[in-house]
């Protein structure tokens, strides 16, 4: 819970940095150094949250498997690392 803490609080500076304009270059590299960096952390906490929900589902707990899944479906972790934005995929119809 405390790395998706971390992870939601680096989605926001990293949206608040971006919305006032470019960056010069070497300021540019850093920011995707970091992103860089938090997709692997990402990409790594996602597949040990997934190997939990497997070795508590084949214990036959269910109830903790699905939360542990909830961690990154609800956070929408798994599809940021896969690149797709499901959130704007539900809007996208809805333009009535």
């Amino acid at each position: 819970m405390k790395s998706l803490a971390v992870f939601l609080i680096a989605l926001f500076f990293q949206a608040d940095v971006r919305a006032e304009g470019p960056l010069p270059p070497d300021a540019q590299q850093l920011v995707e150094q970091r992103d860089t960096a938090i997709a692997r952390i990402d990409k790594i906490f996602v597949e040990q949250l997934k190997a939990l929900q497997v070795d508590y589902t084949k214990k036959g707990d269910l109830e903790i498997a699905n939360r542990i899944a909830s961690i990154y479906l609800e956070s929408d972790l798994e599809s940021i690392l896969l690149g797709i934005n499901f959130s704007d995929s539900r809007t996208a119809g809805s333009s009535r």
